[in-house]
């Protein structure tokens, strides 16, 4: 059978302090979203067994209304998919903080400047809304309008 690619090969390259990298003095960061949906818990502890010692901190935007309630969700959609185990050892990397993806993936100027600056940034940008019931336009802002910027 073919082999799989390995698509965290460049999340691994970009944090990857061994890596001829001109800016490898500086920590890794990897943005996520989409963390509580189908594919995020799967996406999150993947991210974290694979690529957690070249990583120094996850950030995932999360809905909800406090931080702690978003870690909750966070935690709670990676234990209903079995995988806190591959997850744990690395969870305190993981920081979630309460976002909507709508424009500017729904972060303040100050959290998108601390979040961006002095790091290795890594964005993987799983998050959308979905629906079969809701026009476009009610959707187009968190799926087209909350990455652009």
């Amino acid at each position: 059978p073919p082999s799989r690619p390995e698509v965290w090969g460049p999340v691994v390259g970009a944090c990857d302090e061994s890596a001829d990298n001109r800016h490898s003095d500086l920590p890794c960061r990897v943005l996520l979203t989409g963390a509580t949906g189908f594919l995020g818990p799967f996406l999150l502890a993947h991210l974290l067994a694979r690529c957690g010692d070249a990583c120094d901190e996850v950030v995932c935007l999360v809905r909800g209304g406090t931080a702690a309630a978003c870690m909750d969700r966070l935690r709670e959609g990676v234990e209903r998919a079995g995988l806190w185990r591959d997850a744990a050892s690395h969870w305190a990397k993981v920081q979630a903080l309460p976002s909507c993806l709508q424009s500017d993936l729904g972060l303040s100027k100050a959290e998108r400047d601390r979040i961006t600056s002095n790091c290795r940034l890594v964005i993987v940008h799983n998050g959308a809304r979905v629906s079969h019931l809701q026009p476009y336009a009610a959707l187009k802002g968190p799926n087209v309008e909350g990455t652009a910027g």
